[in-house]
């Protein structure tokens, strides 16, 4: 298998494994979905809080993952999303929250994984960022997205947003 394939896939197994913790079912897509951007649907069924408006919806969301070494610019996490990608992400009329996930692995392949009789350690995490609402573009290829500090995809960062999103909050792009 290729390299940028197993990559995809552990960060398919990232996405599973944090949505499970979370006690949220997770859902990958089949290719038509892909192409269309969605790579996976995490299902909530869940009230999340006492006061809580939804008890069950959705979160789409695209994944990538990079070993990039220059993963830090202006101090800021950063990744060269394709053009085509934003554009699907940035759009203002999709229903369910859409977010992009960024698996930041280490550079060498060897580092990705390790397992033992005793534990199973996929090195690195990942961080979210919505860009509904993020403004166009003019760049042919890549746009460079800010993934903040504050937003790490784990169990409790995912809870988070599904909290927010519970209470009917319409996530947003947050400019840097």
């Amino acid at each position: 298998m290729h390299s940028t394939a197993i990559q995809e896939e552990l960060s398919l197994a990232y996405l599973h494994a944090v949505a499970s913790k979370a006690g949220f079912a997770c859902e990958q897509h089949a290719r038509p979905m892909d192409s269309a951007g969605r790579d996976a649907t995490i299902h909530v069924v869940e009230r999340l809080t006492s006061d809580s408006l939804l008890t069950e919806f959705r979160i789409e969301v695209q994944l990538k993952a990079t070993t990039r070494a220059d993963r830090f610019r202006d101090g800021r996490r950063s990744f060269d999303l394709p053009v085509l990608d934003y554009e699907r992400l940035r759009q203002t009329t999709l229903q369910a929250t859409h977010i992009l996930v960024v698996l930041f692995q280490p550079v060498a392949a060897a580092d990705w994984l390790e397992h033992t009789t005793e534990q199973l350690i996929l090195r690195n995490c990942a961080w979210w960022a919505c860009l509904r609402g993020a403004p166009s573009t003019t760049n042919a290829e890549t746009v460079v997205v800010h993934l903040p500090d504050s937003q790490p995809f784990s169990p409790e960062g995912l809870r988070e947003l599904a909290v927010r999103i519970s209470h009917d909050e319409e996530i947003q792009h947050a400019a840097p």
